[in-house]
């Protein structure tokens, strides 16, 4: 779990500072690539559509990008953290096996 942290603390880092040196084009490019694949699926659903471009002028603005940075933090820290503890179980159990043979 501690190498779990630790990974997720150097891409923490790594996403503060994209974030700080090139956060407003990050966030172009990303308003950008929702808005084209709203476009596309406007033609199946038009009613969604409109709520779709509302969500997307949310996460145009500043507390509306940092919420989606900080929920997209969260679910890579719970990605990190369980990959973490089944290797560490892994490992445990192939010393185990070792150990016994």
């Amino acid at each position: 779990m501690v190498a779990g942290l630790l990974s997720f603390s150097v891409c923490a880092a790594i996403a503060g500072i994209a974030m700080a040196t090139e956060g407003d084009e990050i966030r172009q490019s990303l308003i950008e690539s929702m808005q084209a694949t709203a476009a596309k699926q406007a033609a199946n659903n038009p009613d969604l559509h409109a709520q779709v471009q509302r969500i997307i002028e949310w996460l145009g603005t500043g507390s509306g990008f940092a919420l989606l940075i900080g929920l997209g933090l969260l679910f890579l820290l719970g990605i990190v953290l369980v990959l973490s503890a089944v290797t560490g179980a892994a490992i445990v159990s192939l010393a185990r096996n070792r150990s016994r043979g």
